[in-house]
């Protein structure tokens, strides 16, 4: 698993160090009292500090291996962890990454920016630019900068920059490519900052002809912050295909432009001197065509550091039906009490040829070797219940950061809805024909176009629909859901969308069944439409979320898996609401959507976003269980929408 020898690793990890020193002071000991006994009795108990001599032999053969297996239980514990948490890194990130280039085309498509390039130096189009795209950020908080930039290069508006111009060929590429956007990972003078950078890049047109750029800065820093954990020793960072740090959860130790040694096996690193067990993992970066990886990485020395769960009470008939407890070490639990009854059998047998022979010299050895052998059993016993913690322990930190996991992906998937929506309620054209009294086909048709491009960049929606202030829909992107045209939406989703007066407020649905995505589970946003003079809402926009799919994907990721990535047996997650009802499943279990949970019901209804996780019997059986409710990420889970306070739960048999 890693280039790191035992020794060393009996060095770093407390307790093994311990039983160790413990153990080789007793077969020490144990040693020394054979042949003290083998001297004192004279031929009197000859056969029996023979028999002592291969006990003894048999003892030293399961101390080591006894050691290795704690030594062993540990490492596993600590590369599942690693494991995990690179693993994660990577989901998030790819989710966050996905779909943005159509940002890019978004802005690049604004009736405002266009009229922006022509015309430089309107001071109204320029400030109504200006605003625009600051609200851009604000909502899109990862991005550290957006460039407007005219068919020569120069850069007309930029928020955190002072470069004038840009001739790179990326740019270049972007302006003459028949794609919607493209993207570029490296060196740019539009970052001097980092030595790589990452950003989108769409051509900006005016009646089919090219007049400048749209260019996203993705921010990797930011995305990072919102990864990182209050109080982890851990160190996780983003590196490009040649090692390079393009963002990390610790700067002052794994700094920005700094090299790393990449790994996709858990292996020992020195890094400015220090020894850290590290392990890197793809991130899929759809469409680019580029590497990025995540890092995760932890000082040896601190990579053995009890946590919460390592002194969790486990009942010894819990331990007994387990399948984590491999045959080899129930073997060494079976060879210890063997070795302490062969050292009581010596004892009483000894004491026995004592009385008979009258070699009370024995005695005082025998009496040593009563203590030696008690010693044994303790030092045995405590040793063998640290490994059978950690193996549960191990489990117990897998499915609460699995549980946690699922919900930061679910909770990045309806940030972008709610941005999406926002952004697609703000679109010039569509807003100007909301705003007319009467519309003909001609406008309908715009307002179709306008929501088909925004679906056609965004893979995860099944449709986006717009409603006028009746609440009958106008047009829909998917071409399916025509048959919605001219027809009422939910009244619920009406009265909250048009309910507000607002710019760029919206309104999300529970997870629950939905006349748009044909009554199936799904989450809808919903932003209200303002009229161009902004006095009155004049309809809104629906996204619909793919949700079976989506939702889907993510209760796969978080099911445990076995070291070859295959889901455990006996094991799923799902997501339910806080009176315990399924809202989806997926894994090994015959538990179905919409079923009332039969578990404790602390599980779901007073979990927190901090999470926890626990062993649980359920019917019989002995489950780890981790729990965990959804958060805030970039302050989209704002008060009003406490409705989707959803609770996501990892079930392992153990």
């Amino acid at each position: 698993m890693a280039n790191i020898s035992n020794e060393k690793l009996i060095n770093v990890i407390p307790s093994v160090g311990e039983y160790q020193r413990e153990l080789d002071s007793l077969n020490n000991q144990l040693g020394k009292t054979t042949l003290t006994g083998k001297i004192s009795s004279l031929d009197v108990a000859e056969t029996l500090f023979i028999y002592m001599e291969e006990t003894q032999e048999r003892f030293s053969k399961l101390q080591q291996g006894l050691v290795d297996s704690l030594v062993s239980e540990s490492l596993n514990k600590v590369a599942g962890d690693i494991n995990s948490k690179v693993t994660a890194i990577s989901a998030m990130i790819e989710t966050t990454m996905k779909n943005r280039g159509a940002d890019s085309v978004l802005l690049a498509q604004d009736r405002d920016v266009k009229q922006f390039i022509k015309d430089p130096h309107n001071s109204d189009v320029k400030s109504k630019v200006y605003n625009g795209l600051k609200n851009f950020l604000e909502q899109y908080s990862f991005y550290k900068d957006i460039f407007i930039i005219d068919k020569s290069g120069n850069i007309k508006m930029s928020f955190n920059s002072n470069i004038k111009a840009c001739n790179e060929p990326f740019l270049k590429e972007a302006m003459g490519s028949n794609e919607y956007y493209e993207s570029y990972f490296g060196e740019s003078a539009l970052e001097v900052k980092n030595r790589y950078s990452f950003f989108y890049a769409a051509k900006v047109q005016d009646n089919n002809e090219t007049i400048g750029a749209v260019v996203l800065s993705f921010d990797l820093e930011s995305e990072m912050n919102t990864i990182k954990r209050k109080g982890e020793v851990t160190i996780s960072s983003v590196l490009s295909q040649d090692g390079i740090v393009m963002a990390s959860t610790n700067n002052s130790v794994v700094g920005v432009n700094t090299n790393l040694k990449r790994s996709r096996d858990l292996n020992l690193i020195k890094y400015k001197g220090i020894d850290y067990l590290s392990k890197s993992k793809s991130i899929k970066m759809e469409d680019t065509g580029f590497s990025l990886y995540s890092n995760v990485m932890i000082p040896l020395t601190l990579a053995f550091k009890k946590d919460e769960h390592d002194n969790v009470e486990i009942d010894d008939e819990v331990l007994e039906n387990s399948h984590l407890i491999s045959k080899e070490l129930r073997g060494i639990r079976d060879q210890s009490e063997e070795i302490n009854e062969d050292l009581i059998d010596v004892v009483i047998n000894g004491e026995i040829i004592a009385s008979k022979k009258r070699a009370y010299a024995l005695n005082p050895i025998l009496e040593n070797i009563r203590i030696i052998s008690e010693r044994i059993n303790v030092s045995f016993s405590s040793s063998i219940a640290d490994i059978h913690n950690t193996i549960i322990s191990s489990r117990l930190d897998d499915v609460l950061f699995r549980s946690s996991t699922a919900l930061s992906m679910l909770s990045r998937i309806l940030y972008f809805q709610i941005n999406n929506a926002r952004h697609t309620a703000s679109i010039d054209e569509i807003k100007e024909v909301m705003s007319k009294k009467e519309k003909n086909e001609d406008d309908i048709d715009i307002v179709r176009e306008s929501i088909e491009r925004v679906n056609t960049l965004n893979s995860n929606y099944h449709n986006i629909y717009v409603f006028d202030t009746s609440g009958m829909v106008i047009a829909t992107s998917n071409a399916s859901e025509a048959g919605m045209i001219g027809k009422g939406v939910e009244s619920d989703i009406v009265r909250r969308a048009l309910s507000s007066s607002t710019s760029g407020s919206y309104i999300m649905t529970s997870f629950a069944p939905s006349q748009s995505y044909s009554h199936k589970k799904t989450y809808v946003v919903s932003s209200p439409i303002m009229s161009n003079d902004k006095e009155h809402v004049a309809g809104a926009v629906s996204i619909v979320l793919d949700g079976k799919p989506q939702i889907s994907s993510i209760l796969r990721s978080s099911i445990p898996i076995d070291e070859e990535g295959v889901a455990l047996k006996n094991s799923y997650a799902m997501l339910t609401n806080r009176e315990g009802v399924v809202l989806a499943v997926e894994g090994d279990t015959n538990i179905e959507s919409g079923d009332q949970l039969s578990v404790p019901t602390h599980l779901y209804a007073n979990v927190t976003p901090k999470g926890f996780s626990e062993l649980v019997n359920i019917d019989g059986a002995n489950y780890v269980v981790g729990s965990t409710a959804i958060d805030d990420y970039r302050g989209f889970y704002i008060e009003e929408n406490k409705r989707n306070d959803i609770v996501a739960l990892v079930f392992a048999k153990i």
